[in-house]
């Protein structure tokens, strides 16, 4: 397995299942528009990026870089393609990709009166397990921080 990333756009031979996947794989609210993250790619501090294990397209992630900080917005990998080590191969290309930088990315609290309580805490012991560090901050959507 040799994953690697290569840029999307809407001229991607992959670009309509990279789309159906981020509908799909992210709840609506948390969404951004895709015309958005496109347009966004296409500077310098954006990167939408197809998942491929060396030519088959897996997955997509959204990553965006200000100074020496690189924020995962989205990660996705294809449903046919999960639980086969690809989602710790990616966080590997992102490390290797911005190799200068620090990583960060943003996880629901792990609640267990949460309904997909399940889902979250797997997902935490995801990053947790592929050398991401828990941090005391927390954002609350909606809510100003003033």
């Amino acid at each position: 397995m040799t994953v690697n990333l290569k840029p999307i756009d809407r001229h991607s031979a992959d670009f309509s299942a990279t789309k159906q996947l981020y509908l799909t794989a992210f709840p609506k609210e948390e969404r951004i528009p895709m015309w958005f993250l496109l347009l966004r790619s296409k500077q310098d501090q954006a990167e939408f990026l197809g998942v491929y294990d060396d030519d088959i397209w897996i997955g997509l992630t959204y990553c965006v870089t200000k100074n020496d900080i690189t924020y995962v917005f989205f990660l996705a990998i294809d449903e046919n393609q999960q639980s086969r080590g690809y989602g710790s191969q990616t966080l590997t290309a992102i490390k290797q990709r911005y190799s200068t930088n620090r990583i960060g990315l943003m996880l629901e609290e792990v609640k267990k009166d949460a309904p997909n309580y399940e889902q979250r805490l797997k997902r935490k012991q995801f990053y947790l397990k592929n050398g991401f560090e828990e941090t005391d901050f927390v954002i609350t959507e909606g809510e100003s921080p003033l």
